[in-house]
């Protein structure tokens, strides 16, 4: 009964996921692990230990991680859906990312494009004030494809 309980508040409490950086399998973020992000390391995760959100899975990389994220999904949950920070800001579309280049910042989880974060590091506040003011336009449109 706690275990449903659990469940039913996390889904009550957590955003429509359509926005997500998700792959075909509705996997988040490739299978990586959004709590370990914020440990300073992007792990891979595993799908006996994942947590589903809407239709959206994430994977985690142990059980602790878990549960930290079940007790708290909006903690853990990339900015802008997971798509490319850079791409939201400057090029107003959701581009897939490299899920090895990431930032946290002020507790929040940035993920970007390959070779893409020494630009957002240069021009952070400018660029998140873009990405930030853009993302409700952009979160419901479908993704590119990068060039």
């Amino acid at each position: 009964m706690r275990a449903y309980v659990c469940v039913l508040i996390v889904l009550l409490v957590t955003p429509n996921m359509k926005g997500q950086s998700i792959n075909t399998k509705k996997v988040a973020i490739e299978g990586y692990d959004v709590v370990a992000y914020h440990k300073g390391k992007a792990l891979q995760g595993t799908n006996r230990l994942s947590a589903q959100i809407d239709d959206v899975y994430y994977h985690f990389s142990n059980e602790e991680n878990k549960n930290l994220f079940e007790k708290d999904p909006e903690k853990y949950l990339p900015k802008y859906g997971g798509f490319c920070a850079i791409g939201i800001a400057k090029y107003n579309g959701k581009y897939d990312i490299d899920p090895e280049d990431f930032l946290i910042d002020d507790g929040e989880l940035y993920l970007f494009c390959p070779n893409v974060i020494d630009k957002w590091i240069a021009d952070k506040e400018n660029l998140k004030k873009k990405a930030d003011s853009k993302w409700p336009g952009i979160k419901e449109k479908p993704k590119k494809k990068r060039k």
